[in-house]
């Protein structure tokens, strides 16, 4: 390698490391506030608006020489890796959409310092959105949206300036249709479960009620009934991906031997779960293969022996309404 290429080369990482030590620096400082109308920790519903205010004082650092204030609303998907690829997860983007809040004219229309500013905003959201899934463990799949608000800078050699605002977006739905289902198996053994869920719509932040009935006529030990809120992710490059929502073992079930057993029990419906959803067009999936979001509850006696254990499980649907709180 010749010296002037050495001397290039020199120069080049000299020229990166000063800026980014100079990027990560003034990301710390870089104060902006982005307050929603109304719902700051709450879900936006698709097919609304998302209106807010970005607020910016441009006074500390008047260096930092702002043209151009956009905002960019993008929606994500991240999912596993299968098991032979170097990277642990995939993530690609299914949504972006534009907006200028300040647009300048030219390099030289800066941003005048020493002002407080704000700037409204809005997005309309489509109503065949996926809705929000959050990342329950390392494994699971999540679709995730936030808006990004570029502070764009004239000079070549500095990045521009940004701030990520997350938000939740689910599916407004009413408690209507609701029926009551149920499920029912006997094991080898004569072991008969019987499972009723009360209804099969339930409201995310609140409770949802099933009843356990247990036919053990020969009195064989059962060690534990366990109830488990499950949620299913399809679509995409997504494959089968399901997560515990919540799970608990239920109450006076422990080292069983009676010959029968009926009690109604409660399980919560955690926050970060997603709306059920089945999508109706791709949206940004690869066709024929749209996003699909379903969640069961799933009830399992397990008892002594092989091949013994009772397994059940209820398709339920989770919906949001104007009560859920984050």
């Amino acid at each position: 390698m010749s010296r002037v290429m050495q001397s290039v080369i020199k120069q080049y990482l000299f020229l990166t490391l000063i800026f980014v030590s100079f990027s990560s620096s003034i990301s710390s400082e870089f104060d902006i506030k982005c307050k929603f109308a109304g719902k700051q920790n709450t879900p936006f519903w698709a097919g609304d608006i998302i209106a807010g205010t970005l607020e910016y004082t441009h006074s500390k650092y008047p260096e930092w020489n702002i043209t151009n204030i956009r905002a960019v609303l993008f929606g994500m998907v991240s999912y596993k890796a299968r098991f032979f690829e170097k990277r642990s997860r995939h993530s690609y983007e299914f949504l972006r959409e534009r907006l200028i809040l300040r647009p300048a004219n030219g390099s030289k229309d800066l941003l005048p310092a020493f002002y407080n500013y704000s700037w409204p905003f809005s997005f309309r959201l489509d109503k065949s959105l996926p809705p929000t899934v959050q990342k329950i463990h390392s494994k699971s799949a999540n679709v995730y949206y936030y808006i990004m608000f570029l502070f764009e800078r004239p000079e070549w050699y500095r990045k521009d300036l940004e701030k990520i605002c997350s938000i939740n977006i689910q599916h407004l739905s009413s408690l209507t249709n609701a029926k009551q289902v149920e499920e029912r198996k006997k094991n080898g053994k004569g072991i008969h479960l019987h499972i009723i869920l009360h209804k099969n719509i339930v409201v995310v932040g609140k409770t949802f009620s099933f009843t356990v009935n247990l036919q053990n006529w020969k009195k064989a030990l059962i060690h534990r009934i366990s109830a488990t809120l499950l949620q299913t992710v399809t679509g995409g490059r997504i494959t089968k991906e399901k997560s515990v929502l919540y799970t608990q073992t239920l109450e006076g079930m422990h080292s069983f031997q009676n010959e029968t057993f009926h009690q109604q029990f409660e399980l919560p419906v955690p926050l970060i779960a997603a709306s059920t959803w089945a999508a109706n067009s791709s949206f940004g999936f690869l066709k024929g293969k749209p996003l699909v979001v379903s969640h069961q509850l799933q009830v399992e006696a397990h008892i002594r022996g092989f091949y013994t254990n009772i397994r059940l499980k209820i398709p339920l649907t989770i919906i949001y309404t104007n009560e859920t709180q984050n």
